[in-house]
């Protein structure tokens, strides 16, 4: 279902205002009402929409491919490089409530706030107890975790080698082919390595196929 707003991408992307972390305990700073607040419940449950903070489409806004075909004699290549580009995503992070209620880890629990000093090189709050839902939320749905989509990713590549002049038991040709598919991201706007497609720190499985056609 879509929502438009007018003034706004189709698919906008809207997060909390994160105004970083408090210095002495390493709880996550909000905005409410246009003051700095840790009043989570509030933050969470009664910002409206016009207070949250447009981060732009999670759609790609430039997207394309360029496919390149070469044939020399009787042996042919062909590879496609795809973009998209000026978008946005929200990527995962540690979540106290979900590590609590449902032991759910992730590796940014190496990089919360552990000591004063911390705030200024990390935006992952401490883990506090008890833990507070609210709070874990504000957190999940605020800018600190938005991160730019863009990516380049060389899809796939293709030889084919087609056997001249051939004419045996009824097939007039033959032609041998490889294929790989997903072969490599050329270029990754975030620097954590996750690619947008997928929310993923891992790549893109890389698969391979080998055929034959043949023709009567």
């Amino acid at each position: 279902i879509i929502n438009p707003i007018i003034g706004k991408e189709m698919y906008p992307i809207f997060a909390y205002r994160f105004a970083g972390l408090d210095p002495e305990n390493g709880r996550p700073i909000g905005v409410f009402n246009g003051q700095e607040s840790k009043d989570y419940n509030k933050i969470y449950n009664s910002t409206k929409v016009q207070d949250l903070i447009s981060m732009g489409s999670m759609q790609p806004v430039y997207f394309g491919s360029f496919r390149n075909s070469f044939s020399y004699r009787t042996w042919e290549l062909s590879f496609n490089i795809s973009y998209q580009l000026g978008h946005k995503f929200r990527r995962q992070s540690f979540n106290a409530f979900q590590f609590y209620d449902a032991e759910s880890g992730h590796k940014d629990y190496g990089l919360r706030w552990q000591k004063a000093g911390d705030e200024l090189h990390t935006s992952v709050p401490s883990f506090v107890y008890p833990v507070d839902n609210n709070e874990s939320q504000f957190y999940k749905y605020s800018t600190a975790l938005i991160e730019p989509a863009g990516q380049i990713k060389w899809r796939d590549i293709q030889i084919g080698y087609s056997v001249p002049s051939f004419n045996w038991k009824g097939i007039k040709s033959l032609r041998f082919y490889g294929y790989v598919n997903n072969v490599a991201t050329i270029w990754r706007a975030n620097k954590w390595g996750i690619d947008p497609e997928f929310g993923q720190n891992y790549p893109d499985p890389m698969s391979f196929s080998v055929g034959m056609n043949c023709k009567f």
